[in-house]
């Protein structure tokens, strides 16, 4: 009786794993088929590729361009600057001791002080201007210290403070915060990022219609085929199987194009970015998507494909029935 009992457990547990295998197998076969059905189609396939790569690549690419100007960002606010313009009747000695004397403040870094004459040296050796500015009767630069302030989270309201400060000194002409534009910047960068999720998701509803169409037009050919399945007893979830591998192969092609037109953009307007950024005596460079990001687009065009899929399968398959 036992061995009876235990001969029926393994039967069962065969039969399961055989089941199991069956399922992944047809899967796999239903995958393939899909796949090689695409193929069939070669420049139909390749278009809808590129047209979602495309459209995937305009918020992929503002994104990115995002991302650099928020670490450029960052990187120039860990300096933050406060210049002061001296009144033209300030001599040099009163303007070393006055800096000197902001250098002393605990909420100073550094104060260093530039003359008009040193001032003068610098504009004509960045500008190439040399000896232009000397036909005037006076140096038009006025003498400046530049105030680097210390870090800290209470570094906005902190600077703000120290600028009414600094500008009621009897020395100084005019006191400006270095940062207000990147503040303004900062405000700029908040609007383009809600344009792009805004353009991200338009243009993911325009994939999935996309898709969707497209998978509609393969549900219309294959329709004597589906009536047959149908007749022999296939099922919804058997007949909508390869189309959902239509989306997801769909999908994940148009996030391997995207990648490739966000890569051919990179290649092509980084040497100019680099030669500006030399130019301008800098370091910067454009960071492309990394290894993470682009794991990232393939999913979510992949997703968006499957949900072409179940919209094209949720309208039109399930209305086509045998009589």
């Amino acid at each position: 009786m036992a061995d009876a009992s235990r001969r029926g457990a393994s039967q069962a547990s065969v039969g399961f794993r055989e089941q199991l295998r069956s399922y992944y197998s047809h899967h796999w076969l239903t995958f393939t088929e899909s796949w090689r059905r695409l193929w069939a189609t070669p420049m139909s396939t390749l278009l809808t590729w590129l047209l979602v790569g495309v459209a995937l690549s305009l918020p992929s690419g503002l994104y990115l361009l995002l991302s650099n100007a928020e670490s450029l960002r960052q990187d120039w606010q860990g300096t933050a600057q406060i210049s002061l313009y001296l009144d033209s009747s300030a001599s040099i000695e009163a303007g070393e001791t006055l800096a000197l004397e902001l250098s002393q403040r605990t909420a100073v870094q550094s104060a260093h002080y530039l003359s008009s004459e040193q001032a003068l040296q610098e504009f004509e050796q960045l500008s190439g201007m040399v000896g232009i500015i000397s036909g005037f009767d006076e140096n038009p630069i006025p003498a400046s210290i530049a105030v680097i302030l210390v870090q800290s989270d209470q570094l906005p309201a902190l600077s703000q403070q120290l600028v009414q400060e600094l500008a009621e000194l009897e020395l100084v002409d005019e006191a400006q915060l270095d940062q207000q534009w990147l503040e303004r910047l900062y405000q700029l960068m908040q609007l383009l990022e809600r344009l792009a999720w805004a353009l991200a998701i338009l243009l993911s509803v325009a994939i999935v219609l996309i898709i969707g169409n497209t998978i509609r037009l393969s549900i219309e050919n294959r329709r004597a085929e589906i009536l047959i399945v149908k007749l022999t007893g296939g099922t919804n979830a058997y007949v909508q199987r390869p189309f959902i591998y239509y989306g997801f192969l769909f999908g994940l092609g148009g996030g391997l194009s995207c990648m490739l037109i966000l890569a051919a953009v990179y290649i092509w307007i980084q040497p100019p970015l680099q030669a500006l950024s030399v130019a301008y005596g800098g370091d910067f460079g454009l960071q492309g998507p990394g290894l993470l990001d682009a794991i990232l687009l393939i999913l979510v065009s992949s997703a968006l494909g499957v949900a072409g899929a179940w919209v094209a399968v949720y309208r039109h398959l399930r209305g086509i029935e045998p009589e």
